[in-house]
């Protein structure tokens, strides 16, 4: 016979059994709820890559500052929402996924896929003057010149010295320019016309002032630091999701160290040597100064001039890799874009006025008529020693949205 104390034994062991059983299953259950969770991550990490590769390649089917809800697969597992805002010249595309209560989102800032179009270098409005070249002027890509046409010159004893005079396609220009999209227009237009933005967060300009770095990351509400007087960007970190607004004007200074942001102010100007990531948009002036290196993506602009004489002045030995624009709504208005000499633009230059260009352009020109100013003369539609090169644009360069984008987006950076 068997003692009284053996069946605690046997109830202890059963329970041990049971204990170490019970740990099992749970490690189980939890490898694979852990499995399922990990691959349920990278569906909707897959899902949100796909959402925004169908937004950039077919961007009828966001809106901006809408929410569209877009079914992968369509099987009502794989909805994936997407939401487009406009970033200064730019766009943001943000797409987000949810499974229970795991979610992933991704940003996406994107452009204008410029390469889609007929790679045009020039397009001079039709104003019934000759385009006149001379000396070692460069015109390659398509362009559109007016239908009176184009011809060699004789400028300050100087020749044109090329064989072609356009080396791509020549195409008759109308009298206006390609119009500009609205949106492009009205998005910037009110950080212009006001101190209210309802949609943002303010802060005070003193808090900026305080601080030696702030960023502000694309996933948060954009932070808007808006003054009465005029700002000077000092010695400073300013990073991501921010705009800078003043009602008087905005001093870039050359210890600054900026990138992504965005400035509004009715005067804009860089010191000299100024380096940095930005979009600049004035109202009436905006003078970038000798040396300043503008990085991509930037893009400086007057958007809508509210002065009879709107300036956008690129001193000498400047390099920018943006879009350069101004626009006037004003009929009466003479707005002028100066690129002065040795200035290099990788991107493209719209101008609802003349340009007096001196220096480089690698990509495209849009304006309504040429000047050149020398010591002894003014010279109407007149290029002597200029560069306008498409082809020397790289491929990975994403144009703002200032034409209506039907072909596709082109991705610039992942947002932080």
């Amino acid at each position: 016979m068997l003692k009284a104390g053996a069946l605690y034994y046997a109830i202890m062991v059963s329970f041990l059994v049971a204990l170490l059983s019970g740990f099992l299953l749970l490690s189980v259950w939890f490898h694979h709820y852990h499995t399922m969770y990990q691959l349920q991550g990278l569906r909707l990490e897959r899902n949100v890559s796909s959402a925004i590769t169908m937004a950039i390649e077919a961007p009828g089917i966001t809106t901006l500052e809408q929410t569209v809800s877009v079914d992968l697969f369509n099987d009502e597992e794989n909805v994936v929402n997407v939401t487009k805002k406009q970033w200064g010249g730019f766009y943001l595309l943000k797409a987000e996924a949810a499974w229970q209560k795991l979610t992933h989102s991704a940003i996406a800032m994107c452009g204008m896929d410029i390469f889609c179009d007929d790679s045009t270098a020039l397009y001079l409005a039709d104003k019934e003057r000759y385009l006149s070249i001379s000396g070692s002027t460069l015109l390659n890509g398509n362009c559109y010149i007016p239908k009176l046409g184009i011809r060699r010159a004789y400028i300050e004893g100087k020749s044109y010295t090329g064989d072609e005079l356009i080396h791509g396609k020549t195409q008759t220009s109308k009298s206006n320019l390609p119009e500009p999209d609205p949106l492009f227009t009205s998005a910037n237009k009110i950080y212009l016309e006001g101190n209210s933005f309802p949609n943002d967060s303010m802060l005070s300009i003193l808090r900026l002032e305080k601080a030696d770095t702030f960023v502000n990351s694309f996933y948060r509400k954009t932070v808007v630091f808006y003054s009465s007087q005029w700002i000077t960007i000092g010695k400073k970190i300013i990073k991501g999701n921010v705009k800078i607004v003043s009602d008087k004007g905005i001093t870039m200074g050359n210890k600054a160290e900026v990138k992504d942001i965005i400035v509004y102010a009715p005067k804009i100007e860089t010191e000299s040597g100024f380096s940095g990531t930005l979009q600049m948009f004035a109202r009436d002036t905006l003078i970038v100064r000798e040396g300043t290196r503008l990085k991509f993506p930037s893009l400086i602009g007057i958007v809508e001039a509210t002065c009879k004489n709107p300036l956008i002045d690129i001193k000498a030995n400047s390099q920018i890799a943006g879009d350069v624009i101004l626009l006037t709504s004003k009929t009466d208005n003479q707005p002028e874009v100066i690129i002065g000499e040795n200035a290099e633009i990788n991107g493209r230059i719209y101008c609802d006025g003349r340009l007096q260009l001196k220096g480089k352009v690698y990509g495209g020109v849009y304006c309504k008529g040429f000047v050149l100013k020398t010591a002894t003369s003014v010279y109407e539609n007149h290029l002597l020693d200029v560069t306008i090169d498409f082809q020397k644009l790289s491929k990975y360069y994403s144009g703002s949205g200032i034409f209506k984008v039907t072909d596709r987006y082109k991705m610039i950076q992942w947002a932080y």
